[in-house]
């Protein structure tokens, strides 16, 4: 250990700083490569840059913020827009996204500013301030609404962003989760269990992956060769107790369902509840299907099936697409779909024969 503390001592400079002259020595790189492999060059092999990375990180070398700026005409950071309640619905998803972003941008020397909307004043003021003073070398908009002035803003910017779902009315590069893959596993698994009456819970209507969610869950009906019916389908849920409410009635109708997809884990644990106060055994008389892997719903009895979702990869994800964005000469991020993995649970089972008679 003593031997690598000494190693690493002889790489800074008299004022206490790890300079990039330090950095290219201790890699046997000129100056050049280094600086070009931090800054994303196309012309530096990607081994190259996770060379210079890992070695940047190793050493504890940071660049000047303000060198950096003035040479480039690049800040280095990127700003996440937060807009109300996507915090509040996935705080977990949250931090661990946000974690993942900021972990890969500061190995690349960049930065992550955080911003939370909640009113049309603070959108103002972040375009006024962070935008327009060009504070900010691109954004980050996570869960865009079909009508979302985030999206708005970014693009009268001039700055690249990024989303973490489908922008409305855009050709933007986004990255978001394979929700059709996810609606195609869940209503095999419920078929295959005998589940012909299958109702959905739907998240808030205002955002975008909202009308996927429906429109997968109607196609896959349709080829299924369920019937679709209006009275089993509830978007735009707005709490817990709303989703309770519209599961009770629809488990002591004369037709109840005898599955539920949510867009949810927690909408989820709602329609549970539901049913347990309805009498009904879950997993056996009423399958539920849940979606994120939400780890406040890990204590749930019976244990719930659903898909979860790493946001720090996703994060990590996110973060090397807006990197690539800034490169020189640079070709557009591709699209990414991310493949959500199923948590098999007890609330998916074969249909008793008592409700199927």
């Amino acid at each position: 250990m003593a031997r690598n503390s000494k190693k690493n001592n002889a790489y800074v400079s008299h004022g206490g700083r790890i300079t990039i002259a330090a950095l290219a020595q201790s890699l046997g790189l000129t100056k050049g490569t280094v600086s070009r492999a931090l800054s994303g060059y196309p012309d530096i092999s990607p081994n190259t840059k996770q060379r210079v990375r890992e070695a940047a990180r190793k050493l504890g070398y940071q660049p000047s913020a303000s060198a950096t700026a003035i040479k480039s005409g690049k800040t280095r950071s990127a700003l996440f827009v937060m807009n109300s309640g996507w915090d509040e619905a996935h705080p977990a998803g949250v931090v661990n996204m946000g974690d993942g972003i900021s972990r890969e941008l500061l190995s690349a020397g960049c930065m992550l500013c955080v911003n939370s909307v909640r009113h049309d004043d603070d959108l103002e003021q972040v375009s006024k301030v962070l935008l327009a003073g060009k504070r900010v070398d691109g954004l980050i908009i996570p869960r865009p609404a079909q009508m979302d002035a985030r999206v708005s803003i970014a693009q009268d910017s001039g700055l690249p962003f990024l989303t973490f779902g489908r922008p409305p009315r855009t050709n933007n590069p986004y990255i978001d989760v394979d929700v059709e893959a996810c609606v195609s596993c869940s209503m095999a698994k419920l078929v295959a269990h005998g589940h012909h009456e299958i109702a959905f819970v739907g998240s808030c209507a205002d955002q975008e992956d909202s009308d996927l969610w429906l429109t997968a869950f109607r196609c896959l009906l349709k080829k299924n060769g369920l019937a679709e019916r209006l009275e089993h389908i509830l978007c735009g849920a707005s709490d817990m107790e709303s989703v309770k409410s519209f599961a009770t009635g629809l488990l002591t109708s004369n037709s109840p369902p005898t599955a539920f997809l949510c867009s949810r884990d927690l909408a989820a644990v709602a329609v549970i509840s539901a049913a347990k106060e309805c009498g009904l055994a879950v997993g056996r008389q009423v399958s539920v299907v849940g979606f994120g892997g939400d780890p406040l719903c890990e204590e749930v009895a019976p244990q719930l099936a659903s898909f979860k979702v790493d946001f720090q990869q996703i994060g990590q994800e996110i973060a090397a697409q807006f990197l690539r964005c800034l490169e020189p000469g640079r070709e557009p991020a591709p699209t990414t779909l991310y493949e959500a993995k199923y948590i098999r649970g007890s609330t998916v089972g074969q249909l008793s024969v008592q409700n199927s008679s």
